[in-house]
């Protein structure tokens, strides 16, 4: 322990001594007329307030402060273990622990803040991932409200409610009932900034990186309107071997023309590049090159770390889209949040950038439209930052040469989401199907949205599947792989998804099958990566809405399967008397009235047919909208009725 810790600690054990001596004096003299505060009540204010929170009856360890702690005190002048926590434009005072984990951490604030992105773990505590692990000073406890909690040496946690568990101390929030507390972490997800500063911190605006590249300097105003308009630091990439005019004359196999038809070219970057520890968001701009960044924005992406932050990408040109030039980076920069990026023409003015700034709400810590149904482009922008088509085909039941016919059916109708599992045995007719709809121009592979689905086992073995799923589906990625179900080392298998989309073989990942509030956190409390998608049974009569809303707080979106029922079902769901109605009074089918209505609901739906004529119908839903009133309609005939047991 460093020497001005152990004076503290000496400090601290002096004020215990002095503090008992002086309790001692007052008892002898007669003087103690009011009873002790008693547990379960803390003064506020010169007052006693009633609470039920238990007290901590534990004995102190060792490396723990001697001296208890209270949500309010008057803390001694000029103290050097203090912290302070940065959240929702309020500062929590803390006062650290005296133990290793706690000089740890103290140690590591001094390079710097560490924002820690938290999110609700039942109703007691705010938890997210530190970043790094700690040693750990584990002993059984309950919490109290404003403890500041090590979690198995990587995860930091605020509690505002009692738990008893074993953690390690970090510290103790100063100054603050609970009550108090708790509305100033609120709900949801939260950015929670640790600093050895309590003065004001930079605002939020600076947190935010704009990078560009711009050799004609065509896309350079834009970037600068951006910075100006959020207060942001502003990086240009420049190329150490500057590019000429000539080396951009494309289809002369310029420069240019070689660079991007090379897929390892790296150019270099001249000087340094930035330390983007301290930013949650980046901006990156670039010019469309053979419609795609410039192959130095690769250079870019793979010389610095931007795991956990958001990245927004944007470009400029005559003519061409963004396109496919965003996903193409994505696997460079895996861990962190892509959000959809936009194309500007040349000359676009500041007002127009400041009114896309604006619509992105990205002060907010997530993209404004997480999670809202487009129904324009028939997507749903996931918390991964990869957009989902919100219709699709389900292929459970299929065999190898019926999901074939079917994928390559239901992607010629338009649909572009396909959903299968290893479970079900036919991914490799999922992989033909998709091929002969790429080899007959009818999609691109980046065109369609596949989901497959991976049971339990464990860390090892989950890996090689992931593998075995890439081989037989014949692509490079999977969209969205889900746990199937509950099973055996769920963390293990969740863990591997992680290490797969780190590594550019998954985009998202998420489960199936979880049906309760305390599943689901069961599965944040160990995952780094958020699941972007819950996959169960959803239909007419079990609706579940209470766990859709639940979900929505992370940005995790509710997709259905059985949406008709299921098979036994199905009839009973299209005979339903307020479905006949609807049909008749908008001109649809039963099957349409209810695919309308998950849409509609905020449920992704993925309908299974084998018959071509069946998936046309079903993706034809996007002419007529239902009305609020004849949604509640529907609304009201969930009955909590699940008709499977997995």
């Amino acid at each position: 322990m460093k020497l001005m810790n152990s004076g503290n600690l000496l400090s601290n054990r002096t004020r215990i001594s002095a503090l008992l001596l002086a309790l001692m004096l007052l008892l002898l003299a007669g003087c103690s007329s009011t009873r002790p505060a008693e547990a379960g009540t803390s003064e506020v204010s010169g007052s006693t307030e009633e609470t039920s929170l238990p007290t901590v009856t534990e004995p102190a360890s060792e490396n723990e402060a001697s001296e208890p702690y209270s949500t309010k005190s008057s803390l001694p002048e000029g103290t050097d273990r203090m912290f302070y926590a940065h959240v929702n434009g309020k500062v929590l005072k803390i006062l650290a622990a005296e133990n290793s984990s706690a000089d740890a951490f103290l140690d590591l604030l001094k390079s710097g803040d560490v924002p820690v992105e938290m999110h609700d773990y039942g109703s007691f505590e705010k938890v997210g991932p530190l970043g790094t692990t700690l040693p750990r000073n584990d002993e059984q406890i309950t919490t109290e409200p404003g403890d500041v909690i090590l979690y198995q040496g990587d995860q930091i946690t605020i509690y505002y409610d009692v738990n008893n568990w074993s953690f390690t101390r970090l510290g103790k929030v100063q100054d603050l009932s609970q009550a108090e507390l708790k509305d100033i972490l609120g709900s949801g997800n939260v950015t929670v900034t640790f600093s050895l500063s309590e003065g004001r911190m930079e605002p939020e605006s600076s947190k935010v990186l704009v990078v560009i590249f711009s050799r004609t300097g065509h896309t350079k105003p834009l970037a600068e309107y951006i910075a100006e308009d959020l207060n942001a630091d502003l990086y240009e990439i420049e190329a150490k071997v500057p590019y000429t005019d000539d080396d951009i004359k494309y289809y002369t196999n310029c420069r240019a023309d070689r660079e991007q038809n090379d897929p390892s070219a790296r150019p270099e970057i001249a000087g340094e590049l930035p330390d983007v520890t301290g930013y949650d968001t980046v901006f990156i701009g670039y010019p469309i090159w053979h419609g795609q960044a410039p192959k130095i924005i690769y250079t870019f992406l793979e010389g610095v770390d931007l795991s956990g932050k958001t990245i927004i990408p944007f470009c400029t040109s005559h003519s061409s889209p963004l396109g496919t030039s965003t996903e193409n980076l994505h696997p460079l920069a895996p861990d962190a949040a892509w959000m959809e990026g936009r194309r500007f023409a040349i000359g676009t003015t500041a007002g127009e950038i400041s009114e896309w700034v604006k619509s992105l709400d990205i002060l907010s810590g997530q993209p404004a439209d997480t999670g809202v149904f487009d129904f324009e482009k028939q997507t749903v922008l996931l918390n991964s930052g990869y957009e989902m088509p919100i219709i699709g085909l389900g292929t459970w039941t299929l065999s190898d040469d019926e999901a074939e016919n079917s994928v390559y059916h239901a992607l010629k109708s338009g649909m572009r989401l396909i959903d299968t599992a290893r479970y079900y045995g036919n991914e490799v007719g999922v992989g033909r199907g998709l091929q002969k709809a790429i080899d007959e121009g009818i999609v691109t592979r980046e065109d369609v949205f596949i989901t497959s689905k991976i049971y339990g086992g464990n860390y090892e073995r989950a890996g090689g599947i992931i593998d075995d799923a890439l081989k037989d589906l014949n692509v490079d990625y999977i969209d969205l792989m889900l746990i199937h179900q509950p099973g055996y080392d769920d963390e293990g298998v969740y863990k591997a998804m992680e290490d797969a989309v780190r590594a550019g073989k998954l985009r998202s990942i998420g489960i199936s099958n979880y049906y309760t509030k305390e599943q689901v956190d069961e599965v944040l409390s160990f995952a780094t990566i958020v699941p972007a998608v819950i996959q169960n049974e959803n239909h007419l009569y079990y609706q579940n809405t209470e766990l859709q809303e639940y979900a929505s707080q992370y940005g995790i979106v509710i997709e259905s399967w059985y949406p008709f029922g299921g098979r036994g079902h199905t009839s009973e769901h299209f005979g339903n008397e307020v479905i006949k109605e609807l049909a008749e009074k908008y001109g649809k089918s039963s099957a349409q009235i209810i695919l309308r209505w998950q849409l509609q609901a905020g449920f992704i739906a993925i309908p299974g047919s084998s018959n071509p004529d069946h998936i046309a119908e079903n993706y034809d839903i996007f002419d007529f909208e239902l009305s609020k009133e004849d949604m509640q309609r529907i609304r009201e005939l969930d009955q909590h009725e699940r008709y499977e047991n997995w």
